[in-house]
């Protein structure tokens, strides 16, 4: 099925648990702002496209992750993905979106968590001004998944984490078309501005531990 949006500024938290082709017209004039509600949009299932819309204001999904590394926690501001769905993202703006501690336990994946299985593609996909208070990936959180970026996309001015201010990988697999540069962390024992990963692969391969911006442990 395929949705065409139209331009507007739609206050939604939407849930896609189906295969859908969600078409906007332009990204600057076709935005789902999550009214700080949830996680914007949600995708549980299915193959799914999105192109040509903004993702913003997201406060995130409130879960307890198999994959994550500590108890219940805010997860994917802007998108929470997760459960084995194919996701492919063209055009595609995740901005101004955050995850906030519970108690002790930080924030992950201030633009996007991604997680369980699931497989996502961004194509000229900017993710930028998201925020992970405390924690980890302020642009995207990734676990035991796959990513791959594509040209044209940019993971630049996210941050408010202690580790991966532009991705936080975890036994993933990343294939790595662009360069991430431009995000921050902060706190204590904060490690990867730009990227910290722990048994992830990338391709290609990415320097050594601590090899500029990036915090690559085995």
């Amino acid at each position: 099925s395929k949705i065409i949006v139209n331009p507007g500024t739609y206050i939604e938290n939407v849930v896609i648990k189906k295969s859908l082709d969600i078409a906007g017209t332009a990204a600057a004039s076709c935005i789902f702002d999550g009214n700080c509600a949830g996680s914007v949009i949600k995708v549980l299932s299915g193959t799914v496209t999105f192109s040509n819309i903004t993702v913003q204001n997201g406060c995130g999904t409130f879960a307890v992750q198999a994959d994550a590394h500590g108890p219940q926690a805010y997860y994917g501001g802007g998108f929470y993905i997760t459960g084995s769905p194919v996701v492919t993202m063209t055009g595609v703006v995740i901005k101004s979106n955050k995850v906030s501690k519970y108690g002790p336990i930080g924030g992950n994946g201030g633009g996007m968590y991604i997680g369980n299985g699931a497989n996502v593609t961004l194509n000229s996909t900017s993710i930028t001004g998201n925020t992970s208070e405390l924690y980890r990936g302020a642009g995207i959180c990734i676990e035991r998944s796959t990513l791959t970026l594509n040209a044209g996309t940019s993971i630049t001015g996210n941050g408010g984490c202690n580790y991966g201010g532009g991705i936080f990988a975890w036994s993933s697999t990343i294939t790595n078309n662009i360069t991430i540069s431009g995000n921050s962390n902060s706190g204590p024992n904060s490690y990867g501005s730009d990227i910290f990963a722990l048994k992830t692969t990338f391709t290609p391969a990415l320097g050594g531990a601590s090899a500029g911006n990036y915090h690559i442990a085995p």
